[in-house]
């Protein structure tokens, strides 16, 4: 009886084994699908990430650049001609803005000029004030080339 006592332990032991050794491997095919999901998961948004940054590097610093465009009853005479009027950043110079409009209009524009603009006086009672200075921006696009900046207006 002792021989097959021995070959009965033997044999729960490879039973024992093999169901510890399916547990184990269904742990770890459960381990490997989450970390598949996961490196799935990680490596697609740094690629949106990087392709977002490779097209528009420039798009934080135009913004800061064009504040806005100057709409008025001059402006609106310039644009027939092609001239288009923009509030622009006081430290800005000729250079940026034209990198700043060709960024986000997609046309170089001919020629530029700048003019600073002293803020006004305000007087209310007895003080007195006075608004921001800021700075404009003539921006002359060549013949036949137009932007749209009244878009979304």
């Amino acid at each position: 009886m002792g021989l097959l006592d021995k070959l009965k332990k033997k044999d729960k032991i490879e039973k024992e084994t093999d169901s510890k050794k399916s547990a184990d491997v269904k742990v770890e095919e459960k381990k490997k699908d989450k970390i598949e999901k996961e490196t799935i998961k990680k490596p697609e948004v740094k690629k949106e990430e990087k392709t977002a940054s490779k097209t528009n590097p420039l798009s934080h610093i135009s913004n800061k650049i064009l504040v806005k465009p100057l709409i008025s009853e001059k402006a609106a005479i310039g644009e027939q001609e092609g001239l288009y009027v923009f509030v622009v950043s006081k430290d800005a110079n000729k250079y940026q803005i034209k990198e700043a409009v060709k960024e986000v209009y997609g046309e170089t524009p001919e020629k530029i000029r700048v003019v600073n603009v002293e803020g006004k006086r305000t007087y209310g009672g007895k003080r007195e004030g006075k608004r921001q200075d800021w700075k404009k921006a003539f921006v002359k696009m060549p013949k036949g080339k137009t932007i749209n900046i009244h878009e979304g207006v």
